[in-house]
């Protein structure tokens, strides 16, 4: 599924894709969140991120969040949408990218 090499202060760690969770803005710096390890920062913007992981299943549910849609168990409709996920953790989905990422999720899922 492919590989990800992500710089930290002591050098650069590579990791595979799959096992990334949701990549969340802080600022010019990105954090990622994995299945089963701690979350790490990267000096790059999330921008940069969602062009290279967009291709491997993941979506910019907001303008601080990118989700890999394997790890979503649900999305909230209402005045505030959001997504869950399998973790039970709640992100955000922006107003105006929720339709095209109910459209991804029914395309992944299907």
């Amino acid at each position: 599924h492919g590989k990800l090499t992500i710089a930290t202060n002591d050098g650069k760690e590579i990791f595979d894709i799959p096992d990334i969770v949701h990549c969340e803005a802080a600022g010019n710096y990105t954090i990622f969140n994995f299945k089963n390890r701690k979350p790490l920062k990267d000096s790059r913007t999330l921008k940069r991120y969602d062009e290279v992981l967009s291709k491997h299943g993941f979506f910019r549910i907001h303008s601080a969040h990118l989700v890999n849609l394997d790890y979503v168990k649900r999305f909230d409709n209402g005045k505030n949408s959001f997504v869950v996920l399998k973790s039970n953790e709640k992100l955000p989905v922006s107003t105006r990218r929720k339709d095209d990422f109910l459209s991804a999720l029914a395309a992944y899922s299907s």
